[in-house]
């Protein structure tokens, strides 16, 4: 067995695509690099799920986009979804998130566009 010691953020030890409130110490900027489709999708609670994400250039994890988000986007740069490639966006963790799962949790908020 061999083992070394880790020093990464605690959201670097789930097996996930998906960008999570854990892999956030402070706002972090992202450039969008494309948004993707997906189907029949893990999530975090173990459900199969089919929605939309986006991918950030230099970034192994993407982002799921939520209603919230994608309003915020839309309004930031428009519908037509091409266009936000190579835009930079900021992504923060806020509290009282509703939870798929019921009640409330943290979750990511674009807190700013450029």
């Amino acid at each position: 067995m061999s083992e070394e010691v880790f020093t990464g953020v605690a959201g670097q030890m789930r097996n996930s695509q998906w960008l999570s409130s854990e892999d956030f110490s402070g706002p972090h900027e992202f450039t969008i690099e494309k948004v993707v489709q997906f189907t029949g999708e893990t999530m975090q609670d173990g459900r199969k799920a089919d929605g939309y994400g986006l991918r950030f250039a230099g970034v192994k994890r993407g982002l799921v986009l939520n209603a919230t988000n994608r309003k915020t986007l839309v309004a930031a740069y428009g519908v037509k979804v091409g266009a936000w490639s190579g835009k930079k966006i900021v992504l923060h963790v806020v509290d009282g998130v509703r939870s798929p799962k019921g009640g409330t949790c943290q979750g990511i908020r674009i807190k700013e566009t450029k």
